[in-house]
């Protein structure tokens, strides 16, 4: 598959009072705790929730870090965390019946991370419509369940990019895996994928 994708693309938007900030848990003997809040156009199905905090987890998983993931204005328990960030999740999360999407074969935009005054802010945006876009021509012959899968394993590595930027604090791209700045289709939905070597160095200096 010749189309390549953009996994993220920086603007500069204003920025809410939360943008940025570092809630402090106090332990340093501890793995970082980060606090990742959801917020979507249409709440999809929670199994689809499920298996995209899975992938993140699995692609995340080198860097010690626990994740505890929150309903952004919905959840009701108080609590501190290392780091945060905040996705905000654009159209339908779902992956449609075969056929109903065309393909233009333009190069889409999967994710956008925030940036203000050249400085990385806690604020992503998640594209559902895009990613669908993107690896549809490559589920036509696959059975509903499948394509679910697939699709929310895609989510989950578009999510697991952005979190890179956010919690690195960084617009850098690397050569290799999830924090490339180009991935295909392929790579999106492939049964195998991981992270940077030099991704997970940036991440873990993050929190030191």
């Amino acid at each position: 598959m010749s189309r390549l994708l953009a996994l993220a693309a920086f603007g500069a938007i204003l920025l809410s009072p939360l943008s940025g900030e570092t809630r402090w848990a106090g332990d340093e003997n501890l793995p970082p705790r980060i606090g990742i809040f959801l917020n979507f156009d249409r709440e999809p199905v929670p199994a689809a929730i499920e298996e995209m905090e899975r992938e993140v987890g699995l692609l995340l998983a080198e860097t010690g870090a626990r994740f505890s993931w929150l309903m952004l204005n919905k959840d009701p328990r108080s609590q501190t965390f290392d780091d945060l960030a905040v996705l905000r999740f654009r159209g339908n999360c779902y992956m449609p019946a075969r056929g109903a999407l065309t393909i233009d074969g333009a190069k889409l935009t999967l994710g956008a991370t925030e940036v203000t005054s050249g400085l990385v802010t806690s604020y992503s945006d998640v594209e559902c419509d895009q990613i669908t876009a993107c690896i549809a021509s490559l589920l036509q012959s696959s059975c509903e369940p499948d394509r679910q899968v697939a699709f929310r394993r895609a989510l989950g590595r578009v999510v697991a990019h952005e979190l890179y930027h956010i919690l690195a604090r960084t617009k850098k791209h690397t050569q290799t895996g999830i924090s490339r700045s180009v991935q295909s289709p392929f790579d999106l939905i492939k049964d195998h994928f991981q992270l940077d070597k030099q991704a997970l160095l940036l991440l873990r200096a993050s929190w030191k």
